[in-house]
């Protein structure tokens, strides 16, 4: 009996002791037997936009409260920490690099419970970009800046300066290359940060190191400096040829410039002008005048004993103007003149001018074509004649110099004197008329009204023979012969221009 009431006793007692404390005397993993738990919802990884400096990489570790969990292992990557909040904070370092995280729920009833793990992969924090290169391309135009990008950032901030007004400028962009126009010699710096964009805030990191370069010091020879506007001017001086001055904008920072010149019918620039000086002009003496001529120009910088060169400038043309050439001067009628000469390319016009014997040089008329005519003012008086090209440029007109006169005499009229020889001879005798052929003398005879040709003659003195008794009266004018032969009609042709009649002379033969 008492053997039975002690097996009930010790039965009771294990049921009691199972019910009470279950873990203690089962397999945690016995289903039906073990209390859960669920696993954390709502897990986040955030960058803390509160934490000032470190908010670039310092991380909020956040899910819902798990009902029953005593307290949540976390795992940031390999590192196992405990929080009995549903949230943690932690700064972690190395943006290259994709963080992993982990969190369970915890309880501890005889032995350890544990949720399933809930993890958050591939997360990246900002921690400052590297500038790869910062290069000036070939010409020295342009600042090429390249880094090392963030996958965490939104996008990147660029700061640039230069040695000139040393203030910062800020630009951004999503990429991780950018460009900027630079110009002169400078030294320019940069420095970049990248940037998140949270919710209402925009988290920075650290700025990355201050790099510079300094434009025209990177490569021996860019092909650009800065652009020129080249201008030309005109004037002429030798007969052989004409002068023409190039005229550019100054460039301040420039030790000199560099004049190239081309030639019409030429394929490359044949002479290469160095100009030594900071002054923005060149005279070129252009040794064929009416020729089109090429001009570009380009500065150049000596830095430690180098040349760098510039861009050349737009390339301008221009006619050098000279004088004009074989100058012709005939007379149309006794005082009426006509002149002609060369055409000459490059020119806008011609200035015809004139001196009255020897005098001063006057204007005596304008004119787009290769020939003016005019009525002088006097018989029997020498005019000299030349011509200028002139051509407007930019308001200004250039005028050449004065290459060669053409000199030329008006028919005066002749001045007669009648000498009787004989009864029937009469001398007449005709004071030389400068710049004439030769002479007409007319006689009327005794009883007659009208004047007949007695002889045409390049002499001064003739004699007129076989006359009879009674009044004679003569008359003489002057004439200039011009010959002119025609290449395709292959003959001369004889042009004939008279003065005025002399005053009358009467004498009586008995």
């Amino acid at each position: 009996m008492k053997k039975v009431k002690s097996c009930i006793l010790l039965s009771l007692i294990i049921v009691f002791s199972v019910l009470l404390f279950p873990n203690s005397l089962l397999g945690a993993n016995d289903i039906g037997y073990v209390k859960t738990l669920n696993a954390p919802g709502n897990f986040k990884a955030t960058l803390d936009a509160n934490a000032g400096e470190d908010s670039y990489h310092k991380i909020i570790l956040s899910w819902d409260k798990v009902e029953n969990a005593e307290d949540y292992y976390i795992w940031i990557d390999n590192s196992l920490y405990i929080t009995e909040n549903n949230n943690y904070s932690s700064v972690v370092y190395n943006s290259s690099k994709a963080h992993t995280f982990k969190v369970k729920a915890h309880l501890y009833n005889g032995q350890d419970i544990y949720s399933d793990a809930i993890s958050i992969s591939d997360f990246y924090i900002m921690d400052g970009v590297y500038i790869d290169k910062l290069e000036l391309n070939k010409n020295h135009t342009k600042l090429n800046i390249n880094w090392i990008g963030e996958k965490a950032s939104d996008g990147y901030e660029i700061y640039l300066k230069d040695s000139e007004n040393n203030i910062w400028k800020s630009y951004k962009t999503t990429k991780t290359s950018m460009s900027f126009d630079v110009v002169g010699v400078k030294n320019y710096s940069v420095k970049i940060r990248s940037y998140k964009k949270q919710e209402d805030k925009v988290i920075y990191a650290p700025f990355s190191d201050e790099k510079s370069v300094n434009v025209l010091s990177t490569y021996d020879k860019p092909d650009r400096v800065v652009n020129l506007n080249l201008g030309l001017n005109y004037r002429t001086s030798e007969p052989s040829g004409g002068i023409v001055i190039s005229k550019w904008t100054d460039v301040k920072w420039a030790d000199g410039y560099q004049i190239a010149v081309k030639k019409e019918g030429n394929d490359k620039y044949s002479n290469w002008l160095y100009k030594n000086s900071n002054s923005p002009t060149y005279s070129y003496d252009a040794p064929w005048v009416g020729k089109k001529y090429y001009f570009k120009v380009r500065a150049y910088k000596k830095i430690m004993g180098r040349i760098i060169y510039g861009e050349y400038s737009d390339t301008k043309f221009i006619y050098p103007i000279g004088q004009p050439q074989h100058i012709y001067a005939e007379l149309l009628r006794a005082k009426r003149v006509n002149i002609t000469w060369d055409k000459m390319d490059g020119c806008d016009g011609y200035i015809v001018m004139y001196r009255e014997n020897g005098g001063e040089r006057k204007v005596f008329g304008y004119t787009k074509s290769t020939s003016y005519e005019k009525t002088m003012n006097k018989y029997g008086t020498k005019y000299q004649f030349s011509v200028k090209t002139y051509k407007d440029i930019q308001g200004i007109r250039v005028i050449s110099d004065i290459e060669d006169e053409y000199p030329i005499y008006t028919l005066g009229v002749p001045d007669v004197e009648l000498n009787k020889k004989t009864s029937s001879k009469v001398v007449i005798k005709t004071k030389s008329v400068k710049g004439a052929s030769g002479y007409k003398i007319y006689a009327k005879k005794p009883g007659s009204k009208k004047y007949k040709l007695v002889v045409t003659t390049t002499a001064k003195k003739y004699t007129h023979t076989k006359l009879k008794k009674g009044k004679y009266t003569y008359k003489v004018k002057a004439y200039k012969e011009y010959r002119k032969y025609n290449k395709k009609t292959k003959k001369t042709k004889k042009r004939i221009v008279y003065s005025k009649y002399s005053k009358t002379k009467t004498i009586k033969l008995k």
